[in-house]
C-alpha cells in the first residue's frame, strides 16, 4: 500500500512508519538550537589533535584588537536573549551576564586571556544553566545563582569599605599635615 503525500506537506527526513513524531521542542536540548550552536562554534568547534581537548572560535576571534571582544560577546549575548524569551528567573539570568562579563574580561588580556577563555568556557557553562532550568532543576539554579550573585555583592561591599577607608586615611594624613605646617 502506497501513502499519498500532498504537494504542500512536509515529511521529516528520520520519520519511520507506525513511530509517532514527538512534538518539536519537548526535549528542553531542542528547544534552544541557536544557542547550542552558538556555544558549539564559540566553546568546542576543534578538536586539538592527538587530544580530546575542544576549543572554539572565542579565544581565536578575541585575538583580533579591539572589535574581537565586541564580537564574541554580542554573539554571546543570543544565549542570554534565549534564556530571557523562555522565562528564566532573573537571577539566572544575572549569573549568565557574569558568565558573559568574566569572559570578556579575560579576552581583553594580551595573550594569556584568551588563554583562559578557553578554559573558562562561558557560552557553554550559560547553556548548560539554560539546559538544567528548562529540565526543572529550579530551585537548585536558582540557588547557585543567588549564592554567585551574594558572593558578588559581598566582595563589591568590602571594596567600597576598604576605599572608604584608604580615603578617611589620606583625609586624615592631610588634616595631619595641614595641623604641623
Amino acid at each position: 500500500m502506497n501513502e499519498s503525500v500532498d504537494a504542500d506537506e512536509i515529511i521529516p527526513p528520520s520519520r519511520k512508519k507506525g513511530v509517532p513524531l514527538t512534538a518539536p521542542g519537548s526535549n528542553p536540548r531542542e528547544k534552544h538550537a541557536a544557542a547550542r550552536i552558538i556555544a558549539r562554534w564559540l566553546d568546542e568547534l576543534f578538536t586539538i589533535p592527538g587530544t580530546k581537548f575542544r576549543i572554539g572560535l572565542d579565544p581565536i576571534i578575541a585575538l583580533i584588537p579591539g572589535v574581537g571582544d565586541i564580537i564574541s560577546s554580542s554573539v554571546s549575548f543570543v544565549v542570554i536573549l534565549e534564556a530571557v524569551r523562555t522565562g528564566v528567573s532573573i537571577s539566572v539570568i544575572l549569573r549568565m551576564a557574569f558568565n558573559m562579563i568574566v569572559n570578556a574580561l579575560l579576552d581583553m588580556i594580551p595573550g594569556a586571556g584568551p588563554a583562559a577563555s578557553i578554559f573558562f568556557r562561558s557560552n557553554s557553562r550559560n547553556l548548560e544553566l539554560l539546559h538544567r532550568w528548562q529540565a526543572g532543576q529550579h530551585k537548585q539554579v536558582r540557588r547557585g545563582s543567588r549564592l554567585l550573585l551574594s558572593l558578588i555583592v559581598g566582595v563589591c561591599f568590602l571594596m567600597l569599605l576598604a576605599l572608604m577607608a584608604v580615603w578617611a586615611f589620606y583625609v586624615w594624613s592631610l588634616f595631619g599635615m595641614a595641623k604641623n605646617a
